[in-house]
């Protein structure tokens, strides 16, 4: 969701939440840009059994949520989540045969859910296609809040609804500055998913 003063705007929280309740429905999601905890809050609220983990770049956001969100995600990761996957790319080519199998189920986990909320307008556009793909691929959704042409010192880029007409949109809407999509991914609906990220 588009930050105002450090949190997240609610401008389009209902059409994101009624999505995740009645459409999605998961029970493994990854959190990327945990924030505040305002996706791990609710996705935990209406189903507590549901693997939740999340990727928070600042270290002082993971401090606030190792603190106040314990029983929101079953784990935070501090760490850039392109970063992240271009390592686990790069370790599963140069690691040992003894270790690949491990590497190789660490890597290839899937989940219900992926959500990009205010987050991926911080990313260059080419990191954007990067990260979107390699969750597409791993997940049978993704939901994406993005700011529309709203400058900010700490954005890098504009992604608009052009940019992401490669993807599977089963939802869009557009209010004021914010758009929200919901992309189905290439997860089979029927399959079950493994978050087995550490």
């Amino acid at each position: 969701m588009s930050k105002v003063g450090g949190t997240s705007s609610n401008l389009l929280d209902k059409e994101c939440f009624d999505d995740i309740t009645n459409l999605v429905r998961p029970t493994t999601c990854l959190d990327i840009g945990v924030g505040m905890g305002k996706f791990g809050k609710f996705i935990k609220k209406n189903d507590k059994k549901c693997k939740v983990i999340g990727f928070e770049l600042c270290e002082c956001k993971v401090d606030f949520s190792k603190k106040h969100l314990e029983d929101k995600y079953d784990l935070i990761i501090n760490e850039d989540f392109w970063q992240w996957i271009h390592k686990s790319i790069y370790r599963q080519k140069i690691v040992n045969s003894k270790n690949i199998k491990a590497l190789e189920k660490e890597l290839n986990w899937s989940s219900d859910l992926v959500v990009f909320g205010d987050v991926l307008e911080h990313m260059l556009k080419s990191r954007v296609f990067d990260v979107l793909d390699f969750c597409e691929y791993r997940t049978k959704w993704m939901t994406l809040v993005i700011p529309l042409n709203l400058r900010q010192g700490s954005h890098a880029s504009s992604i608009t609804l052009d940019d992401l007409k490669k993807y599977n949109i089963v939802h869009y809407v557009k209010k004021d500055f914010l758009t929200y999509y919901l992309i189905r991914g290439m997860v089979p609906l029927k399959e079950k998913t493994h978050l087995n990220i550490k």
